[in-house]
């Protein structure tokens, strides 16, 4: 997320960067990750792992 939308700032002139609105983490994908990670995080914090 970026603290104005749309973002303008000197990253949409380099070649070497993809930037997408936080509409972005809607891809099934995206989701995944994020509930994978969370669990992960959830699992270390109560010292399960």
């Amino acid at each position: 997320m970026f603290e104005e939308e749309p973002y303008t700032g000197p990253l949409c002139g380099a070649d070497n960067v993809v930037l997408t609105p936080h509409v972005g983490s809607a891809a099934i994908e995206v989701r995944r990750r994020m509930e994978a990670e969370a669990a992960a995080n959830l699992v270390e914090a109560l010292g399960l792992a």
